[in-house]
């Protein structure tokens, strides 16, 4: 979602609804307008409070209006000029805040990756051994390579695997022991 723009939906749970007794007792034209209500106050945030012009706005008789209205007020609050949605203004405060947050924390991390980044930089100018070593272990997640630095071409694998077949000295296992120096099996 971009940051310029409104939220495109609002979240509403069935079982929420349809357990209030106000939803319960409207007729379906009264449910009906509820939820064109809504639809309008998610996109418009508030409605005219006067009939005629609310009437134009969603293209229905002023009377089948003013009928329907009163059983609908629990869901709005109405003052002199504006109808609106309490449940929606505070979900739409709640992804604003949410939004917001969010942002905070991008705007955190993005400092904290940032001054690593240049601290880093700041520090490989003028290199000594305990610094790099430092930076290393703050910027790099992999762990160095421990221990010898071998070459693992094939005849470096061969030689590693005979020292570890032979590490304790002679070996009394027949196996290994007619294994000939250069790979093959001196047993015919």
């Amino acid at each position: 979602m971009s940051q310029n723009r409104e939220p495109p939906a609002y979240q509403e749970y069935a079982s929420n609804i349809l357990a209030k007794f106000d939803f319960r007792h409207l007729s379906l034209a009264e449910r009906g307008l509820l939820y064109t209500l809504k639809l309008e106050c998610w996109v418009n945030v508030a409605l005219p409070a006067d009939p005629e012009k609310l009437s134009r706005s969603l293209g229905l008789p002023v009377d089948q209006l003013n009928d329907a209205l009163p059983a609908l007020a629990s869901f709005f609050s109405v003052d002199s000029n504006t109808i609106r949605c309490p449940e929606l203004e505070n979900y739409r405060r709640d992804l604003a805040e949410r939004r917001a947050k969010q942002s905070a924390g991008g705007r955190k991390g993005a400092r904290k990756v940032n001054s690593e980044k240049s601290g880093a930089a700041a520090h490989i100018e003028h290199p000594t051994i305990s610094s790099q070593s430092q930076i290393r272990q703050q910027s790099n997640p992999q762990v160095p390579r421990q221990g010898t630095y071998e070459s693992l071409d094939k005849t470096s694998l061969d030689q590693l695997s005979q020292k570890k077949l032979t590490r304790g000295g002679d070996s009394t296992d027949p196996w290994i022991r007619d294994y000939g120096d250069d790979g093959t099996d001196t047993i015919q």
